[in-house]
């Protein structure tokens, strides 16, 4: 999943951070307003020279995103975290603003879009002193990931073929050995895995009705969803089998009963998204087929009283943005009791390096520590 390389200088990304410094105070505030979200501040007043010794200098880092981060670059990050003085100008701007705050290219703004755009340039000027000289500053392109085409890179077929069906089929052995077996949605083509917990079997509602009243509630059913990873759930298992699913996730059941009591026996869904695992696919399961199988999986496989005691929802890296598709659902969002997000690339992208080096950096080497 990741882009083509970026570093050369008609490549430089966008405003993500604004550090001002001055010549009388060697760390001045990072401007920020309440409608940009600590973010995306500029240089100096209208019509003040670019050689005036005053000027405030505002220097960008090499990823975007950072733009509605209120944290300021550390020594820390160094060497990953490259800063190139520029000087953006109000067209940059009217670009990168136009992404972060509404999805969309400043031409396609709506009058509404454009009058909310303009309340965040006022607030920054009446707040903070700050504007942007007209025009555009060259060789300033903004990092617009969602907005940009995907650079694909292209493996040998031999690749493909490992991770297809040497490194997934010895997963799948794994997880049938584990007691999972395999299951594939009706509508949408969601795959995945489904292991029943103790007492968590599929009844009909006079046995269930019958087994609620002689036990206590079940531990909560796991859902879980993995990020990019060739061959797709078989790197997961040693976290799932050894971490995860070794707890009932209930706590104790009653009063004699020992915390972890329960473990193993919570009923346990692990979904594929085989688009992400080197597996060759003609399409994607997009959101809408996700919440559709994992509504199916739901209904198919966990007992009402599970479905009604809640679930727990969990991702990792890729996996956590299925989870918010799950929670826009009204139905599965309303059986949702937990949540676990792990490396949650939602909230990671924020990160200089990690949108930089993930999405549009090609690493030559390892990732920095």
């Amino acid at each position: 999943g990741s882009g083509s390389g970026s570093g050369s200088s008609l490549a430089t990304p966008p405003p993500s951070m604004a550090e001002t410094e001055s010549s009388d105070d060697d760390d001045d505030s990072v401007a920020a307003a309440a409608a940009v979200s600590n973010g995306a501040a500029s240089s100096a007043a209208d019509g003040a020279k670019e050689d005036d010794a005053s000027r405030k200098e505002v220097r960008f880092d090499n990823d975007a995103a950072t733009a509605a981060s209120s944290r300021r670059p550390s020594s820390s990050s160094s060497p990953r975290f490259r800063t190139t003085p520029v000087f953006p100008r109000r067209d940059d701007m009217d670009s990168f603003l136009s992404w972060a705050f509404f999805a969309s290219h400043y031409p396609s703004l709506s009058p509404t879009q454009l009058t909310e755009l303009e309340k965040i340039y006022a607030i920054l000027k009446e707040r903070h002193s700050i504007s942007f000289l007209p025009g555009r500053t060259e060789g300033l392109v903004p990092m617009r990931l969602t907005l940009e085409d995907v650079d694909p890179v292209y493996r040998p077929l031999a690749v493909y073929v490992f991770f297809r069906v040497v490194l997934y089929g010895m997963g799948c052995l794994v997880l049938r050995c584990a007691g999972f077996k395999f299951r594939k949605a009706r509508d949408g083509g969601l795959t995945y895995w489904y292991r029943p917990g103790v007492g968590g079997e599929k009844k009909g509602p006079k046995e269930e009705e019958v087994e609620s009243k002689k036990s206590p509630p079940p531990p909560l059913p796991l859902l879980f969803f993995h990020g990019i990873a060739p061959g797709g759930l078989t790197l997961y298992l040693p976290l799932l089998l050894g971490g995860l699913l070794g707890g009932g996730g209930g706590g104790p059941q009653n009063e004699d009963d020992d915390e972890g009591s329960g473990r193993g026996q919570r009923s346990v869904l692990l979904f594929e998204n085989r688009n992400i695992s080197f597996f060759p696919a003609l399409e994607a399961v997009d959101e809408l087929d996700t919440v559709r199988g994992v509504r199916e999986a739901m209904n198919m496989h966990l007992s009402r009283e599970e479905r009604d005691g809640g679930v727990t929802i969990a991702g990792h890296s890729f996996g956590t943005f299925q989870l918010t598709w799950l929670l826009r659902d009204q139905e599965v969002r309303s059986k949702v009791r937990q949540v676990l997000l792990m490396d949650p690339v939602s909230v990671l992208l924020s990160e200089p390096d990690v949108i930089t080096n993930f999405v549009y950096g090609r690493r030559k080497s390892p990732p920095e520590r």
